[in-house]
C-alpha cells in the first residue's frame, strides 16, 4: 500500500481508539497526540524503505534504516510492533502523555501490517520465529483496488469523526 493509504488507515485506527474511549475521557491535546501517534505508527514500518513517505520526510536520518534493512523485513512483524509500542510507552511516560497515545501508535502500526498483508508480498508477521510471509494477496500497491480501499478507509474515518468523540472534542476545543 502507498504512504497515503497507510496514513489514512492510521488516522482511522486512532479515531477508532478514541471512539472506544468515549468523549468524556478524551481531551483535545490527548486527541491530537493520539491521532498523531497513530499516523506516525502507521508510517513507521516502512522506515526500511528509502522511498517511503517517512524516510523521505525524515531526511538522511529517516533514510538510514533503509540502507541496512530489506523492505518488508523485520519492521513488518508483530515483534517490531511491540517494540515500537514499548518505545512509544516510554516516550509517553517521559512526556506526561496518557498510555492511550502509545496504544494509538500501536493501532496505527498494526493497521499498516494488516494492509500490507493484503498485498502479494505479504508480511513476515512472526519474525524472528519465522521468516514465512503471511497474507491474502488481493490488492496490488497503487492499483484501482487500493484506491477503492483508500476511499473505504476515508469513509470510515469520516464516520468515526462524525459519530465518535472527535467532533465533540474539536467543538469543545474551539469553544463552540
Amino acid at each position: 500500500m502507498t504512504g497515503r493509504t497507510h496514513l489514512l488507515a492510521g488516522a482511522a485506527a486512532g479515531a477508532a481508539l478514541l471512539a472506544l474511549r468515549g468523549a468524556g475521557a478524551v481531551d483535545p491535546k490527548g486527541a491530537v497526540a493520539a491521532l498523531g501517534a497513530a499516523c506516525l505508527g502507521a508510517l513507521l514500518p516502512d522506515i526500511d524503505c528509502p522511498q517511503s513517505l517517512l524516510s523521505r520526510k525524515g531526511g538522511p536520518l529517516g533514510a538510514a534504516p533503509g540502507l541496512f534493512l530489506r523492505h518488508r523485513g523485520p519492521t513488518h512483524s508483530l515483534a517490531a510492533s511491540l517494540a515500537a509500542w514499548a518505545v512509544a510507552s516510554w516516550l509517553c511516560a517521559a512526556c506526561g502523555f496518557l498510555g492511550a497515545v502509545a496504544l494509538a501508535a500501536l493501532a496505527g502500526y498494526l493497521s499498516h501490517l494488516a494492509l500490507d498483508a493484503l498485498t502479494p508480498g505479504g508480511v513476515p508477521l512472526l519474525w524472528p520465529l519465522s521468516g514465512r510471509r503471511v497474507g491474502l494477496p488481493v490488492v496490488r500497491v497503487g492499483s484501482a483496488l487500493e484506491g477503492l480501499a483508500r476511499l473505504a478507509i476515508l469513509a470510515a474515518l469520516a464516520w468515526l469523526v462524525w459519530r465518535g468523540p472527535l467532533l465533540e472534542v474539536a467543538l469543545k476545543w474551539l469553544r463552540l
